[in-house]
């Protein structure tokens, strides 16, 4: 994370909280904040680095909460701890929204090196914002105003590449190519894909302009 204040986000348990998390995770960050669920995305909006759940037991409603831990936060990853857990209640966490998972008994030493491998990730992801709209990279998900908008890979490789180059126009030719077509540049494979994508966006449809004869402008307004 080179010389940067690593700041990890703690997710506050009002039961079934994991007794040394607090000090374990103190090892390895900064800055550890204690927070509960309706504040994650305020903190994720910030300089928050990694979002710990860390539960001294783990249920099916844990599973849960990271499902919704996942659709507040953006782009930043998300680690499940938690004392001994069988394997169907690590998978159901981590096909929730969890990055990894880690269940006692493990050494702190693996906590900041699985830790640190997800801070990576994030970093190498490089999530696009504009306005209220989020591209997570890592995920391969888009949100618009806080909520996830469902796109196919061919929709998600275009809307990325009109987002990643905001304000100016991307030729239909340089979008074929994003989903791997060959077709001369007045096929119409892009202006169907624009057009599931505005279909998608619902009332934020206006920020994918059409620019007559050459492509698509993606502006946030």
């Amino acid at each position: 994370m080179g010389a940067r204040t690593v700041r990890i986000v703690l997710l506050e348990a009002a039961d079934r909280s994991l007794p040394f998390a607090l000090d374990l995770l103190a090892s390895i960050a900064d800055e550890v904040d204690i927070v509960e669920l309706d504040a994650v995305a305020a903190f994720a909006g910030g300089e928050t680095h990694l979002i710990v759940v860390a539960r001294s037991s783990w249920t099916e409603d844990d599973a849960l909460l990271c499902g919704k831990v996942d659709d507040a936060r953006t782009g930043v990853p998300l680690l499940a701890i938690s004392g001994p857990t069988p394997l169907a209640l690590r998978t159901a966490a981590l096909r929730a929204g969890a990055d990894e998972f880690m269940s006692i008994p493990f050494e702190v030493d693996e906590l900041s090196a699985r830790a640190f491998a997800l801070m990576r990730l994030s970093t190498r992801g490089g999530v696009l914002r504009a306005g209220q709209f989020v591209v997570d990279p890592v995920r391969r998900r888009v949100l618009v105003g806080g909520d996830r908008v469902a796109l196919t890979l061919s929709e998600y490789d275009v809307f990325v590449a009109l987002i990643a180059s905001a304000g100016n126009v991307v030729t239909r030719r340089t979008l074929a190519s994003c989903v791997g077509s060959t077709a001369s540049s007045d096929s119409n494979i892009v202006d169907v894909l624009v057009s599931r994508i505005r279909d998608k966006l619902g009332a934020h449809a206006a920020a994918v302009e059409t620019v007559r004869g050459v492509g698509y402008r993606f502006r946030s307004r």
